[in-house]
């Protein structure tokens, strides 16, 4: 419609008032539905419409239109020249993001008035409806404002819906890793480690994947108008595992753990030894030097308590020790003098720098079985003891020993 006069003012009042209300509307059932955006195109006759009809023609067909259905909301052509062919015009609906275009042609002025309209789908790539009125009178101000416009009405209401824009969203993960996140359900990845499903766009998700036996993992995107893939590694879980620790900072040993379930049930066995260790606080020339004759065989299990994709975790579990003297890692003899092993608890916490790669720290508290409490420590602490003859975090008790000052600090690889 070519800006004739000043009419048009008034004109882009009533378009206000006609159009916000669908943009108010809420979401649909279906949260990612969005209203249609149609462009209104009106032509007319300039030499058989004066600049008044003109408005009241426009603003009656533009305050039907609008209020015709909630799912489309009426955009105003920001040229007043409209363009002559299709393809232009489908530029200019879209220079305004318009997916729909209301073309609407005027001849024969009020005497004779004959009105063709075309409404296009460009979502579509199609026409959603063609149709002419004509009143076959003369018509006035009042009967075009009261109800010449009902076949407009009728085409918005059946012929365009709510629609949901998608993007293509491709998954890569292990054959069987269940995904959730999408809209509307889980879905499982075949075969063929690929999953293709179209989704909402200009929308934020956060994608889970788990397989058993791997660990879960998490991705949060935004989806724009661009295909998105996303790809999960899903590290298998670990059946076994091997570390090299220390005893109260001094004494090496190493473990090795198998997972009965993994990365939540472990059983592990290994030793500690004493032949040799480090000794900072004594007066010595060398700060790693020969120890006692004395090793500890240990086997234990443990659950733990915190989510395998945890990077620090905790754990629990019990078990015993028992004690070997030697002149050699080769020749163990159980030691019948002093105590021949204990039962522990293990406290403990591991900290991730990777799927394979942990940080152990472990509090093991031990009931140690000594027939002569006072007789063990003698042989176990002949120099390192207060002069009153009591060692720091030994607890005397009768026919038993209770350590609490065993501290484990290590490095485990697990595979």
């Amino acid at each position: 419609m070519v800006v004739k006069s000043p009419w048009v003012t008034l004109a882009l009042c009533l378009v206000t008032l006609c159009v916000g209300a669908p943009l108010a509307i809420g979401d649909t059932a279906d949260g990612f539905a969005r209203p249609r955006f149609m462009l209104l195109l009106l032509e007319t006759e300039s030499d058989r419409f004066t600049d008044q009809q003109e408005f009241v023609l426009y603003s009656s067909i533009l305050t039907t239109v609008a209020a015709a259905s909630d799912a489309v909301v009426i955009f105003e052509s920001p040229d007043p020249d409209i363009p002559p062919t299709r393809a232009g015009k489908e530029s200019l609906a879209r220079s305004v993001n318009a997916d729909s275009i209301l073309h609407i042609i005027a001849s024969g002025g009020f005497e004779n008035l004959t009105v063709e309209y075309e409404a296009v789908d460009l979502l579509r790539r199609q026409t959603a409806g063609v149709g002419i009125i004509r009143p076959g009178f003369s018509v006035d101000y009042r009967v075009i404002s009261v109800g010449l416009w009902s076949p407009l009405e009728l085409l918005l209401r059946n012929e365009f819906q709510r629609v949901v824009d998608q993007t293509e969203l491709t998954v890569e993960a292990k054959p069987g890793a269940m995904i959730s996140g999408l809209p509307g359900r889980e879905m499982r990845v075949g075969e063929s480690g690929r999953l293709t499903v179209a989704v909402p766009s200009s929308s934020a998700y956060s994608l889970t994947a788990e397989l058993p036996g791997h660990y879960r993992e998490n991705a949060s995107f935004f989806v724009s108008i661009d295909p998105v893939s996303v790809e999960f590694d899903l590290v298998q879980q670990p059946t076994y595992g091997v570390d090299l620790r220390f005893s109260s900072l001094q004494f090496p040993g190493v473990r090795f753990w198998y997972y009965a379930i993994p990365a939540t049930l472990f059983v592990r066995s290994g030793i500690t030894t004493q032949l040799y260790g480090f000794f900072p606080i004594d007066n010595s020339d060398r700060l790693l030097r020969k120890g006692s004759a004395l090793s500890f065989l240990a086997l234990d299990a443990g659950v733990y308590l915190l989510p395998p994709e945890r990077l620090f975790r905790l754990y629990a579990g019990a078990g015993g020790y028992l004690r070997f003297v030697h002149s050699s890692l080769s020749e163990l003899t159980l030691d019948s003098d002093a105590a021949r092993g204990a039962m522990t608890m293990v406290l403990g916490g591991e900290y991730s720098t990777s799927r394979r790669w942990r940080f152990i720290f472990e509090y093991q508290p031990a009931y140690i079985f000594a027939p002569d409490p006072q007789h063990f420590i003698d042989l176990s602490f002949i120099t390192n003891r207060f002069p009153d003859g009591e060692v720091p975090g030994f607890v005397l008790l009768d026919r038993a020993v209770l350590d609490l000052r065993n501290i484990y600090l290590g490095v485990r690889l697990d595979f």
